[in-house]
């Protein structure tokens, strides 16, 4: 049989197009760093940086932390030296008092105690996107926390009738309910500090 422009016409079905991996290209990830338990921290600020959940449609404000200092409490689960990641949501229902969670965690980090002050150094919250990606003017510095228990964490599930139960997150460390952290940020004396204090908003 001669198909169209007189070529012969292909037999038989064509080879099935080979599928694409998901994980092609894909980049090894390690364990997250785990957030940290209720207790007094000095911490020094390693890396911060800004992420979006896919699965939630979020965005966050994701800080990576090193132990420098912690009370008796905080040593229950962690030691000197440890790293901790603290997120706050910064998009959707959680987004304006992540936002406000995240300014008074940069202006401890800078080194201001008083917000007035902060707002006329960094009137238009540029410091803040500047300090928010890898080699910001924070790096290095150590900031203050305390932080303590806030609501407890439940799952969402589905049932088959199409209504929603709560099911209780376990942390696995402590065997109990998780909860959310709720963290007072303050300030480390400068004369403490191996970085100093940023001057102007970069």
């Amino acid at each position: 049989m001669v198909g169209k422009f007189n070529k012969p016409a292909a037999t038989g079905a064509r080879p099935a197009a080979k599928k694409k991996s998901r994980y092609a290209g894909a980049q090894a990830s390690r364990p997250r760093d785990p957030m940290p338990y209720e207790g007094v921290y000095v911490f020094r600020i390693v890396s911060n940086e800004e992420g979006y959940n896919q699965g939630s449609g979020t965005d966050s404000h994701k800080k990576t932390l090193q132990i420098v200092e912690l009370d008796e409490a905080a040593a229950k689960y962690h030691a000197i030296g440890d790293s901790v990641l603290v997120v706050d949501l910064v998009s959707g229902k959680a987004g304006p008092s992540g936002i406000g969670r995240v300014k008074a965690y940069m202006m401890a980090a800078a080194g201001f105690d008083d917000e007035a002050e902060y707002n006329d150094f960094d009137p238009d919250g540029e410091f803040i996107d500047s300090a928010s990606s890898a080699g910001g003017p924070i790096e290095g510095r150590f900031v203050a926390c305390k932080v303590t228990r806030g609501n407890l964490v439940f799952s969402r599930v589905e049932n088959e009738d199409g209504s929603i139960s709560k099911i209780p997150v376990i942390d696995p460390r402590t065997g109990e309910q998780d909860y959310y952290r709720q963290c007072l940020w303050s300030t480390v004396d400068e004369a403490s500090q191996d970085v100093e204090r940023p001057t102007a908003a970069e």
